[in-house]
């Protein structure tokens, strides 16, 4: 879960993004997924493009958003679902990568209230 606020703080930490990674084995019921690049064997953190804003947004709306804000995403080979991209793990710059995957994510849900107004 990844938001903003100050430990300690008053007021609770207000949630921006949340993702579930699978452990044990593929599940296309969580947002967040493991992609092992073939050539290179890197492996990327992506995200199905599971989200809410106020309710359920369908994942593929979501995925318009976000390629209307230009945010990167990834393509695999057979899916035709694109992937949000979050970095490779192995990246000494996946925290910015993190923190730039929770701003895109906040822009592309106001994006998708502005494309899909009726929800």
């Amino acid at each position: 879960m990844f938001g903003y606020g100050w430990r300690g703080a008053r007021n609770p930490l207000t949630a921006k993004a949340e993702f579930n990674i699978p452990l044990d084995k593929p599940r296309t019921n969580l947002g967040g997924a493991f992609v092992r690049d073939l050539d290179t064997g890197s492996i990327y953190l992506g995200h199905r493009g599971k989200a809410t804003y106020g309710s359920r947004i369908p994942d593929d709306q979501f995925l318009h958003a976000w390629q209307k804000i230009k945010a990167p995403l990834i393509r695999i080979p057979g899916n035709p679902k694109p992937l949000a991209l979050i970095g490779d793990i192995a990246s000494p710059l996946l925290e910015d990568e993190l923190t730039e995957f929770v701003k895109n994510f906040c822009e592309a849900k106001r994006a998708w209230r502005v494309i899909f107004p009726e929800g």
